[in-house]
């Protein structure tokens, strides 16, 4: 499940029917757009948590839910893997 950064909505229909072509998991909802913070509401319905360096990355420890580091933020001090 892809859900943006509330400040920063990056995706156009061309970007995400690109990413539904090019990945087969990929699954975004441009609904969850008009919730302020939905990645939040989300953490205990997914298998790991991508981030950069927002709350949702340590949120993600209080589920125990697997951490995917996406750069050099503090994120990456308690991931699981990085890439």
């Amino acid at each position: 499940m892809f859900s943006p950064h509330p400040d920063y909505p990056a995706l156009t229909r061309d970007i995400v029917s690109y990413l539904r072509v090019t990945y087969p998991h990929f699954v975004y909802s441009h609904e969850l757009e008009t919730i302020r913070s939905a990645s939040q509401y989300l953490i205990g319905h997914v298998d790991a948590v991508a981030s950069v360096s927002s709350m949702v990355g340590l949120q993600a420890l209080i589920w125990k839910k697997k951490i995917i580091s996406l750069g050099t933020g503090q994120i990456s001090l308690a991931a699981d893997s990085a890439g």
